[in-house]
């Protein structure tokens, strides 16, 4: 994350053996993250030029203030791109966050910093690592749309669905490190209840926690945001696949084009699922169906119904396969940051957006240094 060393921590000190030993230690540990390229450190120039007289500094951590003494014309520019940044004040006897010109401040004591587990990468909690990949791809996107060249950085930690929660928990009861959860909604239409896995995790979410953050997608799943661009490249002679992504792509250039959201892209949807749902959910797609009624029989969309849920018919899309975002993550990582950028549609940006701005808050690195 971008840390912010506020004048206040330096303030009344005296001379350069009057630092306290717990200030010392926080300025080293900072200097250990900035050095290995695990957070971002800045500060104003008085209050940089103070910390690099400190005597009682090691060696190496001087070496650390003094290069970011010398780039701290970059510092403008991070605190304008970034949405949340952490800053150390004192005293700061609750820890809180201070939103001020569109920036949300989490304000903590230099005391936080004397625990080396507090200074280590922020953590991207997701239910698999495939997940975690595709979102670091949109993280750097995100960047490139925006020119900000930093490095994003995180700690890819693994939950699993049916743990995802208690993982998350055990992270916040820490109260040690960075961490972003991210989960998919499994949503089925934008006003349905949330899955069993984003309930259990919105649940376990402390919203007390500052330094962690539950983000859970609006739409139904990580996959219903791959780009038309990509899946077209991912086809591969797959019969299949081709007739799920003519349907798709049918339904982008459609009226009925927020169905997309909460498509079933691995599997499929079919209309015998959304009938036994709930009265919000059935309304959602029984309003877009009557605009888009391709591969679903007359009788049944009239008398929303399953006529025979064995061998339903009734298939609002078809399904690229359940490895789908395992294909789209090799496919991506063989493209250039430049080319990417040019193959989300307009109607998936703005969600890609937001998870950038979210990906670079907590994730916001310099590269680390050589001493």
């Amino acid at each position: 994350m971008l840390i912010k060393i506020d004048s206040s921590v330096i303030k009344d000190i005296k001379d350069s053996h009057s630092w306290p030993d717990d200030l010392i230690l926080t300025l080293e540990n900072l200097a250990t993250a900035r050095r290995e390229g695990k957070h971002s450190i800045i500060a104003d120039l008085n209050t940089l030029k103070i910390i690099t007289k400190c005597s009682d500094l090691s060696k190496n951590a001087k070496n650390v203030y003094n290069r970011i003494l010398n780039d701290r014309s970059k510092f403008k520019a991070y605190l304008y791109h970034v949405s949340k940044y952490i800053e150390i004040i004192n005293p700061c006897e609750v820890n809180k966050i201070n939103s001020h010109s569109g920036k949300d401040i989490i304000q903590l004591p230099y005391t936080f910093f004397n625990d080396s587990e507090t200074i280590q990468k922020s953590i991207l909690l997701c239910e698999n690592l495939q997940d975690t990949n595709f979102y670091k791809i949109i993280g750097k996107t995100f960047c490139k749309w925006n020119n900000i060249n930093i490095k994003l950085n995180f700690e890819s930690r693994l939950g699993g669905g049916n743990t995802i929660a208690t993982v998350y928990d055990n992270i916040q009861n820490k109260k040690k490190r960075f961490c972003i959860c991210i989960v998919d909604s499994d949503k089925l239409s934008p006003e349905s209840s949330l899955g069993s896995t984003a309930k259990k995790v919105k649940q376990k979410d402390d919203n007390a926690s500052l330094i962690t953050q539950l983000y859970i997608l609006p739409v139904r799943e990580l996959e219903n945001l791959i780009p038309l661009l990509i899946l077209s490249e991912l086809i591969s002679n797959n019969k299949d696949r081709e007739n799920a992504f003519k349907q798709l792509e049918e339904i982008e250039n459609s009226s009925v084009i927020e169905i997309r959201q909460f498509l079933d892209i691995k599997e499929g949807t079919q209309l015998k699922k959304i009938v036994k749902e709930t009265i919000s959910v059935k309304n959602f797609w029984n309003d877009k169906l009557d605009k888009y009624i391709n591969n679903i029989d007359e009788w049944c969309y009239k008398n929303w119904s399953c006529t025979n849920e064995q061998s339903c018919n009734c298939k609002i899309s078809l399904g690229f396969g359940e490895n789908i975002l395992e294909n789209t993550i090799t496919y991506l990582n063989t493209q250039s940051p430049s080319k990417i950028t040019s193959m989300v549609e307009d109607s998936l940006r703005s969600e890609w957006e937001n998870i950038g701005q979210f990906m670079l808050n907590w994730g916001f690195a310099d590269p680390p240094m050589r001493i």
